[in-house]
């Protein structure tokens, strides 16, 4: 039988086989190498030094710090850096880009003018002055003096102590009853009523306890007619009585009350008459020697408010109880609320008591003074 020997397996296979692969997987990482580089080169990343560079780098950066895009959807629009610039380094260079700060302006205090302030001058002061006229308790009248009272009827009464002294008034001839009011208390003394000239009846204005308004009250005979009514002070009293005082509050006849301020009423010599011309309306006068005005003033002034006209008298000015002047009230034509100063007083409280004198200018046509008021500072 013949024996044939097999021939010896070639070596040169396996090594062809061998190379083949190495040199397939060095291609198949070339290959991978180039398509990373370039999508990292589209996307920003600088190549690796083996692309830009025959030279190895002094230090071997592995390529795991290549780091890969997750996604493989390629964008057209470029973003805000859409192009940069490789460098050198293998590490990206961020460059920080500081925004210039907006200076804000300067806050700068402006001054606030403040108000010149300008001394305004102390205006000078008004004299103050108080017109009285003769309707007011602020004078006497012959001796009827004025007592303030809020308890009589109106604002007070008028008093007189001097014997004889009288007060007086007329009623109309439709007059049935008459009532007179007095003040009763333990300085009053006597007064008698007179009825056209006839006594009537004479009251005790006694009374320990003062009284207010004590009406005495009387009833016009018939037939009717005018009557004239007179109170007279006698200057009597009763032993228990402190004084002689007689004060007259005012009369009713019928329905109507006339206070004791009124000009219905006359006081001694002077009489009154209303007159819209005069300070108050109305005005007292007298020309009956004697008669007489006093009041009281604080200053170094005053003025004295009567009329001048072509038919009144003179006047003498007393101030102090000493004379100061003689006033003429003569004038051609009539004038009312004519003013008399009296000046250059000394400091202080004056009484002061116009006098009538019962004479006249040779021109006048009658001896009356007119009393009207004062001007008191």
């Amino acid at each position: 039988m013949q024996n044939f020997e097999s021939p010896a397996p070639s070596r040169k296979g396996p090594l062809i086989a061998a190379f083949a692969g190495c040199l397939g997987t060095a291609l198949l990482g070339l290959l991978i190498l180039i398509v990373v580089g370039g999508l990292a080169y589209l996307n920003g990343y600088s190549l690796p030094a083996i692309f830009s560079s025959p030279n190895p780098a002094a230090t071997d950066t592995p390529l795991a710090t290549l780091t890969a895009v997750s996604t493989s959807t390629w964008t057209a629009s470029p973003t805000a850096s859409a192009t940069q610039t490789p460098t050198a380094s293998s590490t990206p260079t961020a460059t920080i880009i500081f925004p210039t700060p907006t200076l804000l302006p300067t806050r700068t205090r402006t001054p606030v003018p403040q108000p010149t302030r300008t001394r305004t001058p102390s205006p000078t002061p008004t004299p103050i002055v108080t017109i009285r006229n003769d309707l007011q308790y602020y004078f006497k009248f012959n001796s009827w003096v004025g007592l303030a009272s809020s308890q009589s009827l109106g604002s007070g009464m008028r008093c007189s102590v001097r014997k004889n002294e009288q007060l007086m008034f007329d009623v109309s001839d439709d007059a049935l009853l008459l009532k007179l009011y007095f003040y009763k208390g333990p300085n009053q003394g006597r007064a008698r009523i007179v009825i056209d000239g006839a006594a009537v009846e004479t009251l005790d204005l006694y009374k320990a306890a003062p009284q207010y308004r004590f009406e005495w009250t009387y009833q016009f005979p018939k037939p009717k007619q005018a009557h004239t009514v007179k109170v007279l002070v006698l200057r009597e009293k009763r032993s228990a009585s402190a004084g002689y005082q007689v004060c007259f509050d005012g009369y009713r006849v019928n329905n109507t009350f006339v206070d004791d301020i009124q000009y219905n009423i006359r006081y001694a010599q002077w009489g009154g008459v209303w007159n819209g011309k005069a300070l108050g309306g109305g005005f007292r006068q007298s020309a009956s020697a004697d008669s007489t005005v006093t009041f009281t003033i604080r200053g170094r002034s005053f003025q004295w408010i009567t009329a001048r006209g072509p038919n009144y008298g003179q006047a003498d000015i007393y101030v102090d109880d000493k004379f100061f002047a003689t006033v003429d009230l003569y004038f051609p034509t009539q004038k009312w609320q004519q003013s008399i100063s009296i000046n250059n007083l000394s400091q202080g409280n004056h009484t002061v008591k116009i006098v009538v004198l019962g004479q006249r200018n040779s021109a006048s046509g009658g001896d009356a003074v007119i009393f009207d008021g004062v001007i008191v500072p």
